[in-house]
């Protein structure tokens, strides 16, 4: 229960601060890109979920995949999922306004509402597709979700380019998981993104 408080508490200052900005984005996207403003997705939550996650729009109309895929073939599941993937910010199916926003993070921002809905706590595992079940070890998948995913973590904080390296990130969270290691991830988040945030 303490880190849903301190995650509505951190929230409602984050969306206060935030909001004008999110306005601004919303409208440059709409005058630029049309509509949608929101890109939606289905992703997999605590107890393995399903939620919907919220992001800015980044990339163009009919480039997003879903994820819900009426077969169940793994070999069909493996295919999709690669169709996902973006490579980096030059992908064709980025607009220009896109690029901004994923180099600054600030098409994250909408995921803030999905913190209040209870999706998303401000520090967790990255919030991931049903598909990316198939890129785990067999049977992490659960362990992963015994905890809400995060806007924020060890991994996103890391980075790391491989899935075992993700593994090996993540478990400093689910195996380690305390409020001082929740504050710690959260004040390293800014000086990260600026870090990161560059042209």
């Amino acid at each position: 229960m303490i880190y849903r408080a301190f995650d509505i508490f951190l929230t409602l200052i984050l969306l206060a601060v935030s909001s004008p900005l999110m306005v601004m984005v919303a409208l440059v996207i709409y005058l630029r890109d049309g509509r949608p403003i929101l890109f939606q997705q289905e992703r997999v939550g605590i107890d393995r979920k399903a939620f919907t996650i919220y992001k800015f729009r980044t990339m163009r109309n009919g480039s997003n995949f879903n994820s819900q895929l009426a077969t169940t073939s793994k070999e069909a599941l493996m295919e999709e999922r690669s169709k996902m993937r973006v490579k980096s910010n030059k992908d064709p199916r980025i607009t220009a306004i896109g690029a901004i926003l994923r180099r600054t993070h600030l098409d994250e921002l909408p995921q803030l509402f999905n913190v209040l809905r209870g999706d998303l706590s401000l520090v967790g595992v990255r919030p991931d597709t049903p598909l990316q079940e198939y890129d785990y070890p067999e049977g992490y998948w659960i362990t992963r979700h015994r905890y809400s995913p995060g806007i924020t973590g060890p991994d996103q904080l890391r980075h790391s380019s491989n899935i075992a390296g993700r593994v090996e990130n993540e478990k400093l969270w689910l195996e380690e998981r305390s409020v001082g290691l929740y504050l710690k991830y959260l004040s390293m988040t800014p000086l990260k993104m600026l870090k990161r945030t560059s042209f």
